[in-house]
């Protein structure tokens, strides 16, 4: 099965984002994440460590989430598209890594 280009992919992400923001719900009933992994932050998530996360680490991490339904796979390759908008120079190790495959890894 194909994958969607990234560029429907981050609209779709884009459209998810506004939904949540006007959601009549979410702006009555909804209150921030306490939990670290779902936190809000000033820097957003950890994208370079979710980027060196191996298969053991993502189940672990991600265990009773919605996003271990994702995959580690599809949340790799969102965080790849993320670091590459980011532009630092400290992304460029792990999507370097990423890009060649990691030892031991299909």
């Amino acid at each position: 099965m194909m994958k969607p280009p990234v560029e429907s992919l981050i609209t779709k992400q884009v459209s998810r984002h506004i939904c949540q923001e006007v959601c009549p719900w979410n702006r009555r009933f909804a209150e921030p994440a306490s939990e670290p992994p779902y936190a809000a932050g000033p820097d957003g998530p950890p994208l370079v460590e979710l980027m060196g996360l191996c298969e053991e680490e993502f189940a672990t991490r991600f265990s009773g989430s919605p996003i271990k339904r994702a995959k580690r796979r599809e949340l790799l390759r969102n965080v790849a598209v993320a670091l590459g908008n980011w532009g630092s120079p400290e992304a460029v190790p792990e999507l370097e890594l990423a890009s060649r495959g990691r030892p031991g890894e299909k």
